[in-house]
């Protein structure tokens, strides 16, 4: 999630930076996912996927389009954890 923190701004204090918060993206039973890929058809959603699988510290979903909020958002979000992602990953990496 993004934090706007009003003490971290620029020296004329104008531009306010964002801070990152950033969550343990992994528990013993699944990894979260860190981002989620959403676009039309057709509008190169599957070249942005292929492009950061090529990335050595991103690892992908068990599926590229997995469907949840369309079909199986029903059965919750720790089955869509535990069903795409992996469960364990090295530090540094994420997934999505």
């Amino acid at each position: 999630s993004v934090v706007i923190d009003p003490i971290n701004v620029d020296s004329d204090g104008a531009s306010i930076r964002p801070h990152i918060e950033r969550e343990v993206p992994c528990t013993p039973k699944y990894c979260r996912p860190s981002f989620l890929i959403i676009g039309a058809g057709k509008s190169g959603t599957s070249s942005l996927y292929y492009y950061l699988q090529d990335h050595p510290q991103v690892e992908g979903a068990k599926m590229k389009q997995v469907q949840f909020f369309d079909h199986q958002f029903s059965k919750g979000a720790d089955w869509y954890y535990q069903k795409n992602f992996p469960k364990q990953m090295e530090e540094g990496h994420i997934t999505g």
